[in-house]
């Protein structure tokens, strides 16, 4: 879910795969990322987030989730699968998450 909910919800925001998302919000991956482990954290998990930034950052640049995947086909976007453990478990709320969770709704 460290690794998941980022992507998904990255590419998702941006309507693009992960190159240009994480281009046009390097901060906002960084924050969603830190959010994420704080909630497998809080959860009794160990997670190294270092690793988890890595992975993303590695990626090839047209990756794209399938969640943006479902955006684009206009399909119901499983929101709470990949942001609810998140939204529920991070100690301070998950500001960054919820906003984005929200905008996407949004659409």
């Amino acid at each position: 879910m460290c690794f998941l909910g980022p992507f998904a919800l990255l590419t998702t925001r941006a309507m693009e795969p992960i190159g240009p998302a994480r281009e046009s919000g390097p901060d906002l991956l960084d924050s969603l990322v830190t959010e994420a482990v704080a909630a497998a954290t809080a959860a009794g998990a160990r997670v190294d987030g270092a690793a988890v930034r890595a992975r993303l950052g590695g990626m090839p640049a047209t990756m794209r989730s399938s969640m943006l995947k479902d955006a684009v086909a206009g399909a119901v976007l499983e929101l709470d699968a990949v942001a609810g453990p998140v939204l529920r478990a991070a100690p301070d709320g998950a500001p960054v998450t919820r906003g984005i969770v929200a905008e996407i709704a949004a659409r």
